[in-house]
């Protein structure tokens, strides 16, 4: 076997290290820390493009260095002088390296600090590193892929309505802080259709273009505009200095987009109507501010449409129905007006229903049937979540009890779970007191999270998550592609499934962007080994279709409608006859 050392870089790495160096296809590395000595396995030389004769020629940490795009060194740099001077325990930092065949990859560099396992001379020090080199590339471009699927328009280009909520998520944040407004601002082109009618689509499609770069171009770089669907653009004022001067902004707008256009030859006049929502008067977040924007757009269409409208219509009625159905909602548990009802998923490897998703139902004796995204935003304003919450927990571990006396062990529930319960001070040991004593309930339970809960603080969401995960629950991420979706989530994150939102297994029919989002949603989960379960089937279209891709699971009305929990066991025996 082939030593290790070089006359003028010579260091007896033990016989361990030596097979390990040269057998793996992994790249590993060592460091002393103290003379700045590295060595990389032969896996570093290969991919980067380097001949037999020129391996090993990279003897010192100062030679790699080198290697590392500049906009990226002194990170690297830093990162590893801090692990050298155990002023840090390990090391993770991603970079981008170019190779002597000019290629750029994306790299992922891990260690750790190990104690002295040298004989030879004591001067050498006891200070060494080691780790692995991985190349994400493909992770990184699969990543880039989706963003730019998820969050622009692919006809325009513009930014599209989850980036739009986003940026609008962060100007809400921003102006809490400092006690400013911002608006959002919904346009629709009006009469429309009438163009794709004349012309046709695909002029239509040149005339949205137009108008997407003529409100950009008026606008500057300091305002997002997106556009959202059809003949309908949204834009974000992040800061505004008073009301007149936003309406005053909004009409030199309008007009401008009056002004006739030339599309392939033709010209073509606009008009446009237009709603506003002002922060914090008309919403307090994004979706509450693109809503009622939606709404006062609607309102100047219904006066006329070609005018602007602010929304100022029934606030006071909304206000007095949440008054309202808040205090009942205080004593919905009491009266026992809140019921589980579990949706099955099942496994397209196996065609077995492999767990259920517990769905949680109010049936008020004043508003019948109130929908979960009427009520749940309300327990979650007013703190009731925190009671609720733990109500549906206490039912699904009970209920996972049940099921395993029938025989039914096997079906896991999954549990979504609030931002607010996830910050409450002492919900891990609530949850485990719930499990605790009862057999297997801790790996029959999946927690779902949403993106919403990752954007104030990462780094505790996922200590939690990994406590819990540690105990053998499941942690899912919900709702994937709707939000704040990042690559960093997702690696950083201890996941286990990976759940499409419905909204995309809706939009199959309209063209392929959507199946190429879900696709792409498939192939990124599978490189990170998520588990992955698509919400919202309902067609035999959509469950071919995300099965040819290779996804795990499927849950909609396709497989079944939310079921009560008595139910559970005869749709099983149903489907094993058929």
């Amino acid at each position: 076997m082939d030593s290790l050392a070089h006359e003028d870089h010579k260091w007896d790495i033990p016989q361990l290290f030596q097979e390990l160096f040269l057998e793996t296809n992994d790249i590993l590395w060592f460091l002393d820390g103290c003379s700045g000595k590295l060595y990389l396995s032969r896996q570093f030389y290969v991919m980067n493009g380097y001949t037999q004769e020129q391996e090993q020629t990279i003897r010192l940490i100062e030679d790699f260095y080198p290697l590392i795009h500049p906009a990226d060194r002194k990170q690297v740099a830093e990162s590893v002088e801090k692990l050298v001077q155990r002023l840090t325990p390990k090391l993770a930092v991603e970079f981008r390296m170019i190779n002597r065949l000019g290629k750029m990859r994306h790299i992922l560099i891990k260690g750790h600090l190990t104690e002295r396992i040298m004989d030879g001379d004591a001067t050498s020090g006891s200070l060494f590193a080691s780790g692995t080199l991985t190349e994400i590339s493909e992770l990184k471009q699969k990543a880039s892929q989706l963003n730019r699927l998820t969050y622009f328009d692919s006809l325009t280009q513009m930014p599209n309505r989850s980036m739009f909520t986003y940026r609008t998520t962060v100007a809400v944040q921003q102006r809490l802080a400092d006690s400013g407004t911002c608006a959002v601002v919904y346009m629709d082109l009006d009469n429309f259709q009438r163009i794709n009618d004349l012309y046709g689509q695909y002029f239509g499609d040149d005339v949205l273009q137009a108008a997407g770069r003529t409100m950009t171009e008026f606008l500057g770089p300091e305002l997002l505009v997106a556009r959202p669907s059809g003949d309908e653009f949204l834009i974000l004022f992040s800061e505004i200095e008073g009301k007149k001067a936003l309406a005053e902004r909004i009409e030199h707008l309008r007009q401008l987009m009056a002004r006739p256009m030339m599309v392939q030859g033709r010209e073509i006049q606009l008009a446009c109507s237009t709603g506003v929502a002002i922060y914090p008067e008309d919403g307090h977040n994004a979706e509450e501010l693109i809503k009622n924007a939606d709404a006062a757009l609607h309102q100047a269409k219904k006066e006329g449409k070609n005018r602007n409208a602010f929304y100022e219509v029934a606030i006071k009625t909304a206000l007095i129905k949440r008054t309202q159905m808040e205090r009942e909602l205080h004593e919905a548990l009491s009266r026992n007006e809140l019921r589980l009802l579990y949706q099955p998923q099942l496994d397209l490897h196996s065609g077995q229903i492999i767990g259920v998703e517990a769905l949680l139902r109010w049936d008020s004796p004043t508003h019948g049937q109130v929908s979960p995204l009427e009520f749940i935003p309300l327990a979650e304003d007013s703190g009731l979540i925190i009671p609720i919450g733990l109500w549906v927990l206490q039912q699904a571990c009970q209920q996972i009890e049940v099921w395993r006396r029938q025989g039914l062990g096997h079906l896991t529930i999954a549990v979504n779970l609030s931002p607010v319960q996830l910050s409450h001070e002492g919900f891990y040991a609530t949850v485990m007191q719930q499990v605790k004593g009862i057999e297997f309930v801790a790996t029959s339970l999946c927690l779902e999270i949403t993106e919403s809960i990752l954007v104030d603080d990462l780094s505790r969401v996922s200590a939690i998550l990994s406590k819990f995960r540690s105990k053998g629950v499941k942690i899912a991420l919900d709702d994937f592609g709707t939000g704040y979706s990042s690559l960093n989530y997702l690696k950083d994150l201890p996941l286990d499934v990976l759940k499409i939102d419905k909204t995309f297994i809706d939009n199959f029919e309209q063209g392929d962007t959507e199946k190429e989002i879900t696709r792409t949603i498939v192939s990124l989960a599978h490189i990170l080994r998520l588990d992955v379960v698509a919400e919202g089937v309902e067609t035999l279209d959509q469950f071919g279709y995300l099965r040819e891709i290779g996804c795990n699971k499927v849950q909609g009305y396709y497989v079944s409608r939310p079921i009560p929990a008595d139910e559970i066991g005869p749709f099983l025996q149903a489907l094993e006859m058929t």
